[in-house]
């Protein structure tokens, strides 16, 4: 898809650009074949380029932050990927009670740096990977809260180029997702802090920290949690998961946490295959004994026509 020509545009507009570059190596879960361009724009006008130059020339692009939460199929992605991790890492405080923290900055880092100010609000997002980009399109958080409680605009590049600002409502933040049009590009945000104490938010810290090392294989390449929690009496997806006895199904090179059902580790070069082979064996599970369908939480990335509807 892309030829020897469009490689010389793109490097012109993006200063940092591989081509044919496995996305295993960028995905949590170390899996994901290899990807016709993945590009590290540094600036606004890079990455209005980027999406410009492929609106143009009709190739499809996707969005790509630490690669937590993102199953990429084992052929890979025909077309271009955009990541931000590399250029926009501004991260500050303005004034009291609010932090402006651009689309490429690492959660853990956010949550260490409201330590170190002394700023409560955020701590739900402490032991959670990924960027804040990816946050805020699945409005990443755990049971204490998400992302999106703390937002105040979010400002994105839209598939024509346009810079905007969101206000929180705009942004139709729900249980693990959002209302940004597909495609967008969410460059940074700003988020409303509490000032507190550094030790009272790194007790608060500590204690989120020690509750996901207890009960989550964080030691071994995953996906983080794969399926949302359904809004069942009859339990949690890790719960309903392991209950209809699939705690250590294996499949491949991929297997489901002996330690948190809901996760999927890779044990032996796992494949995009065994995982997917994984989900839907526990979605027909949970259906066949509870009646409960689990939707995945997880961005999966099946085909080139479906790119341009993917964002993480």
């Amino acid at each position: 898809m892309i030829d020897v020509k469009m490689r010389e545009e793109i490097r012109e507009i993006s200063r940092e650009a591989f081509f044919d570059e496995p996305l295993s190596r960028h995905t949590s879960i170390r899996i994901g074949g290899p990807a016709d361009a993945l590009l590290y724009p540094a600036t606004v006008e890079e990455t209005t380029g980027l999406v410009g130059y492929a609106r143009r020339k009709k190739i499809p692009y996707f969005l790509m932050g630490s690669g937590s939460n993102l199953l990429v199929r084992d052929k890979g992605i025909r077309g271009i990927v955009i990541s931000l991790v590399r250029g926009f890492g501004t991260l500050r405080r303005e004034g009291e009670s609010i932090l402006f923290a651009e689309g490429g900055v690492g959660l853990p880092r956010l949550v260490e740096f409201t330590a170190e100010e002394g700023l409560s609000g955020l701590e739900c997002l402490a032991g959670i990977p990924g960027n804040i980009g990816g946050a805020l399109t699945m409005n990443a958080g755990t049971p204490e809260g998400a992302i999106g409680d703390a937002v105040e605009s979010v400002t994105l590049i839209d598939r024509e180029g346009r810079v905007q600002t969101w206000p929180r409502e705009r942004a139709g933040f729900a249980y693990r997702e959002s209302r940004f049009p597909p495609g967008s590009v969410l460059i940074a945000c700003r988020l409303k802090v509490t000032p507190s104490t550094k030790e009272k938010v790194r007790e608060r810290i500590r204690k989120s920290l020690q509750k996901r090392v207890e009960t989550q294989p964080l030691n071994v390449p995953n996906l983080g949690s794969v399926f949302k929690n359904p809004s069942s009496e009859q339990g949690s997806s890790g719960q309903l998961i392991e209950k209809v006895g699939l705690k250590g199904k294996r499949i491949g090179g991929a297997m489901i946490s002996e330690r948190h059902a809901n996760f999927i580790v890779n044990v032996d070069s796992a494949r995009a295959t065994d995982v997917q082979e994984l989900i839907h064996l526990a979605q027909e599970r949970v259906v066949e004994n509870f009646g409960v369908s689990l939707e995945p939480e997880i961005r999966i990335i099946e085909s080139p026509e479906r790119l341009i509807e993917n964002k993480l």
